[in-house]
């Protein structure tokens, strides 16, 4: 699956300003932002979960976060497909192998 995103990123607009970006960075993009999510979900989700709830602080049983999980995963889905609907769009109008979309998408 990570393959898939370096070769995502080798197909889309790779430079930004005068600096350019190589498609394999998208390895660490990944890292960062599962280490990111990781953070906001102790730091945010799980406080406003235990508000809404109004329940003792107590945090989300195992059977819950696999929903969360689960939930979360069909939404980046989704949001991935339609990226990638739009990067091919933008390719096949300008008749190029990469695309004028952005590797920040």
């Amino acid at each position: 699956m990570l393959s898939l995103f370096v070769e995502q990123g080798a197909a889309m607009d790779t430079t930004i300003s005068n600096f350019h970006i190589p498609p394999a960075i998208m390895f660490a993009f990944d890292i960062v932002s599962t280490s990111t999510f990781i953070l906001l979900y102790v730091k945010l989700i799980i406080p406003l979960y235990v508000r809404l709830t109004k329940r003792e602080p107590n945090p989300p049983s195992e059977l819950q976060r696999i929903g969360i999980g689960i939930a979360i995963a069909m939404v980046s889905m989704i949001v991935a497909g339609v990226v990638e609907q739009k990067r091919l769009k933008y390719a096949n109008n300008n008749g190029q192998e990469t695309s004028a979309l952005s590797i920040f998408w």
